[in-house]
């Protein structure tokens, strides 16, 4: 009797191809979206020819290799591969594309490819890790925000997780963050001790079972690490537009419980904070105020909220190492930086409805757009346009992107 299962990966995985085929056919408004899909082709052909190689007179564990490693590529194609349909929409702000490309090089190389795609959730996210794309920097906005000129800057942080991962961070902060942990345990023994009882301090670092009890703790430390570290990358790229921007997002959040993964809301906007005058800029006055802590576990959940509470110290334990790691890393990539004088011309031009032109960088748009939105009434000359404001302001800022993109263009290609 022929392998059920073995047939059936092997449908499965021609009809993924039929599929990439059939997407193959959308107008790509940019090469890598496609370049994306070629690469799959590829894949996914390859995991066809060992398929077909494999007959049911074969090992068992040849084919249940063959068709697991099949079947692991089949299940997360279906995310990737809707993330490159929907970088084709036309509510996606293509005219941010070939900036954010430019950027992205800058600190990740030459090599980099870039899609960005609105999505259907309401936070900006990327994909991590994919093996199958590794050159590939996958960045999604909330569909209902994709065409919002105005949030860009979330798209440094975003683009902070390939950096963080190019950057081999995880590897430098593994250690340290787990030598704090274990230093936390030992000062507080009492409170481990009675949600963990049974064990010995010597124990923490040398018997597996032990581990076990804090390595939650490791692992949300570790990836708030990671969100402060693109947090502080996001700011270092795009100065105060980024804290507009994120306070856009994050600053309605009132309700539900605290993501592990992040620091609550209002010591997250502390930390902007300070990095951003660390880093020389204007912070909004009561920024910090405009945000608000969700709950924590509560107290019936007694391992949990001792486990976070370590990993929260782990994590400030490396905050400032970090937002002095992103300066270091944005300012060796080359990356332009937006100046006051340049803002303000910019802005300028912007209350004439007026394109702008020879902008240094993108941040510099940005920075100026936001700067125009939140000024009082009468910012355009033409008291008219500040009757719709938003919608000129939006029209004039992806109008002076694309004014930038076509001027770096020229420029590198005179």
């Amino acid at each position: 009797m022929p392998n059920f299962v073995l047939q059936t990966v092997r449908s499965q995985v021609q009809s993924v191809l039929q599929e990439i085929d059939r997407l193959e056919g959308s107008e790509f408004p940019y090469q890598h979206a496609k370049d994306g899909l070629d690469e799959l082709r590829d894949v996914f052909r390859d995991h066809e020819t060992t398929l077909s190689l494999v007959t049911d007179q074969s090992k068992p564990d040849t084919i249940e290799a063959a068709y697991k490693t099949a079947f692991s590529s089949v299940k997360g194609s279906l995310d990737i591969l809707g993330f490159i349909l929907r970088s084709t929409n036309v509510r996606n702000a293509f005219e941010v594309y070939g900036p954010l490309l430019r950027l992205s090089r800058q600190i990740l190389g030459p090599t980099t490819k870039l899609i960005i795609s609105s999505e259907w959730n309401f936070s900006p996210f990327t994909f991590i890790g994919y093996e199958h794309l590794p050159d590939f920097v996958l960045i999604g906005f909330p569909a209902t925000e994709s065409s919002n000129p105005f949030l860009v800057p979330l798209a440094g942080h975003e683009l902070g997780h390939s950096v963080w991962n190019a950057f081999a961070c995880d590897t430098k902060y593994r250690k340290p963050i787990e030598e704090k942990i274990i230093e936390e345990i030992k000062s507080r023994w009492l409170e481990y001790d009675s949600v963990f009882p049974g064990r010995k301090p010597t124990e923490l670092n040398t018997d597996f079972f032990v581990k076990q009890t804090w390595i939650p703790a490791w692992n949300w430390a570790m990836r708030q690490s990671e969100e402060v570290f693109c947090d502080f990358l996001g700011l270092r790229l795009f100065a105060e537009s980024y804290l507009h921007a994120s306070a856009y997002l994050m600053a309605p959040w009132r309700e539900g419980r605290r993501s592990f993964q992040y620091p609550n809301g209002t010591e997250r906007s502390q930390i902007l904070v300070s990095a951003a005058q660390a880093y020389g800029m204007n912070v909004p006055p009561d920024y910090a105020g405009m945000f608000s802590d969700v709950a924590e576990p509560q107290d019936d959940q007694r391992q949990a909220k001792f486990l976070l509470s370590i990993a929260d110290e782990a994590r400030r334990s490396v905050t400032s190492d970090l937002m002095s790691q992103v300066d270091q890393i944005v300012s060796s990539s080359g990356v332009m930086y937006r100046t006051s004088q340049d803002v303000e011309r910019c802005k300028d031009n912007f209350k004439m409805m007026v394109p702008s032109q020879n902008v240094a960088c993108l941040a510099t748009i940005i920075n100026a757009a936001w700067e125009a939105l939140l000024s009082p009434p009468g910012f355009f000359k033409n008291p008219q346009h500040d009757e719709r404001r938003d919608a000129n302001l939006t029209e004039i800022v992806l109008k002076s992107i694309e004014v930038h993109e076509i001027e770096q263009k020229l420029a590198s290609h005179p």
